[in-house]
């Protein structure tokens, strides 16, 4: 496929955007989908499901050992019950940010990356043109995946005990597959050398 027609490995949602926004002459190079499991907002998800839920099975196996010994049956299947419900929740966390971003996909045309970016049921749609490319930061795990950097937004926020703490979010072509390729691709079509990219794996 090449042109516009590459836009059809798109979710439906993102296509009709980038297809909207596309001047006459504008060619579409690359097109694709995240690797979902790799984006921000699920990885972010993974941890802290992780730990609550062994804290829930740490918690339910004491209550359980503590009930039999004292011969609380009763108090045994409660206490099951009861961390079943948060147990499950949890596990749903990351499930849910997969599917929440079901609609994000990205595209490369002979003038600029357009993002179409779903988090939380949230747009953000954005588009870097070759001005970008210099700065760009490039990430690769492990399978060959990875992000493209293309913006960095730095503002302060609170952590949960009200302490302010510089976040930073990340913007640009995140979990794409074969982020090299795909790195070459942009820097052949917007241009930048490839030294002036930072790059690191993971």
């Amino acid at each position: 496929m090449s042109g516009r027609a590459l836009l059809a490995a798109l979710p439906p949602a993102a296509r009709e955007r980038i297809e909207a926004v596309l001047e006459e002459d504008e060619e579409v190079v690359w097109a694709a989908a995240p690797v979902r499991w790799h984006l921000p907002q699920v990885g972010a998800a993974v941890l802290p499901a992780a730990f609550g839920l062994a804290f829930v099975i740490v918690f339910a196996a004491v209550g359980r050992v503590v009930a039999l010994s004292s011969g609380w049956l009763s108090l045994d299947t409660a206490l099951s019950t009861v961390c079943a419900v948060p147990g499950l929740f949890l596990l749903l966390i990351p499930y849910l940010c997969y599917r929440g971003a079901a609609g994000t996909g990205y595209a490369l045309t002979n003038r600029r990356v357009i993002i179409h970016n779903v988090a939380g049921g949230l747009l953000d749609f954005r588009c870097y043109g070759p001005e970008a490319v210099p700065g760009m930061e490039v990430i690769e795990f492990m399978d060959g995946a990875g992000n493209i950097v293309l913006e960095v937004q730095r503002g302060w926020g609170r952590n949960a005990d009200r302490s302010p703490e510089l976040h930073e979010s990340r913007h640009g072509l995140l979990g794409v597959r074969r982020v090299r390729e795909v790195e070459a691709l942009v820097r052949a079509t917007l241009g930048g050398g490839d030294d002036q990219a930072r790059s690191r794996a993971m």
